[in-house]
């Protein structure tokens, strides 16, 4: 009788520590699956900064398309005149 509750000390210690010993374990993966996830994150905002350049770059020579663009149909409209009063 004297050893039943030694026996059940020792159980409850055995499985105290192993209840411990797997939340740290859990822990532990939970902290690399959070680590793993910042580090994606990270990497997207570059992939966006880096994306929203090439966006303003793309506008840029489109203004800059369309603006010759209307230069080049000015000069052949010029052109078009001079010859008419040529002709």
């Amino acid at each position: 009788m004297d050893t039943i509750p030694y026996f059940l000390t020792f159980l409850f210690l055995i499985f105290s520590i192993w209840i411990f010993l797997g939340l740290q374990k859990y822990q532990q993966t939970i902290s690399k699956k959070n680590t793993f996830l910042e580090v994606e994150i990270e990497k997207e905002r570059k992939n966006e900064a880096k994306l929203l350049a090439v966006s303003e770059t793309i506008s840029h020579l489109e203004k800059n398309t369309q603006q010759q663009f209307l230069k080049i149909r000015v000069g052949i409209v010029n052109l078009e005149f001079t010859l008419q009063e040529i002709l």
